[in-house]
């Protein structure tokens, strides 16, 4: 039997005991965060897929979420998944004609967008109205809906740079695969700290950020896309034993003179996706840090990470080996 991949979140941290752990770390602003734990987590998730349904979207219709705010991101997108709702991240930075190609493509029957420059037929709410909707507790328990072998959990749309933005579809069965790095090659224990600079509307994100954390019992460290914070910020003030992040990113840290590098040695490890780390990115990080960046590679279309380089057996010029 295939489980909905949110009933399998909520299963896991019951059978290991793990629902009154902290799952998100939400930083709001540079003074301000906040905890909530999976239990917290779940009811909130409920709430959210309740007023969905009052709104009547069902099982099979599509929405499209667009919030720069991460935690209601994350409860309405796993609030649609777990009664069968079918979300869409949106991409606030796809230019106005790939966004209503996308709709339009698409067919959600809700928005929850702050951009007004989407024309649609479609019902739309502003974020800041579907977060005010948030706070009205809806307490009626739902069955998770019933998947099977190929129903979408959401779709996701490819960033255009090869033509129009591209629907991919993934699968509740096909999620659980996001967890095989986390799990089995970094080795990462529940309760343990993640970040990840990826917005949640990129694949990269979502795969390694949410899913495959919150299948294993991590805590997923956030922040909301409008304000800007210093890496090694994060590190000091919440210690995540793992970042992910992409070449341009870490070179951008190497840049700031206002990073403290001191804070780069109490990481465990450094990630890094998107593009394969120029060998000489790889030396200047190593000199700086003294810690080196794994090189991963994954796709829009796998969600998860497919080739790794494995800790302690890093090869400069490589991307790692087949997970």
């Amino acid at each position: 039997m295939i489980l909905n991949i949110q009933q399998l979140i909520e299963d896991k941290a019951s059978i290991n005991h793990y629902e009154n752990e902290v799952a998100i770390t939400h930083i709001k602003n540079l003074k301000n965060s906040i905890q909530v734990t999976y239990s917290q987590l779940f009811t909130l998730i409920n709430n959210a897929s309740n007023h969905l349904i009052k709104l009547n979207i069902k099982n099979k219709d599509k929405i499209y979420i667009s919030s720069e705010d991460s935690l209601n991101f994350i409860i309405t997108f796993l609030g649609a998944i777990k009664v069968g709702i079918i979300p869409i991240p949106g991409n606030p930075e796809l230019n106005i004609k790939q966004k209503k190609h996308i709709i339009e493509n698409s067919s959600p029957k809700l928005i929850i967008s702050d951009d007004e420059k989407i024309y649609s037929p479609t019902k739309h709410i502003k974020t800041k109205i579907w977060k005010s909707v948030l706070s009205k507790n809806i307490t009626t328990s739902n069955n998770f809906y019933k998947p099977k072998c190929n129903t979408p959990a959401f779709i996701i749309y490819s960033s255009g740079t090869t033509g129009k933005p591209k629907g991919i579809i993934h699968t509740h069965l096909s999620i659980q695969n996001t967890t095989y790095l986390h799990e089995k090659i970094l080795k990462l224990k529940p309760t343990e700290k993640i970040y990840t600079t990826s917005k949640l509307y990129f694949a990269y994100a979502l795969g390694n950020n949410l899913f495959a954390p919150f299948l294993l019992g991590l805590n997923s460290i956030f922040n909301d896309y409008s304000i800007n914070l210093k890496i090694t910020d994060i590190i000091k003030d919440y210690n995540p034993s793992c970042i992910f992040s992409v070449p341009t990113m870490y070179r951008r840290i190497l840049r700031n003179k206002k990073e403290n590098y001191k804070y780069l040695k109490k990481v465990k490890y450094f990630i890094s996706a998107g593009e394969r780390v120029p060998d000489k990115l790889y030396k200047e990080w190593y000199e700086s840090s003294k810690t080196t960046l794994l090189n991963c590679y994954g796709t829009t279309e796998t969600l998860a990470i497919v080739i790794a380089s494995r800790p302690k057996k890093e090869k400069i010029g490589s991307t790692g080996m087949p997970i």
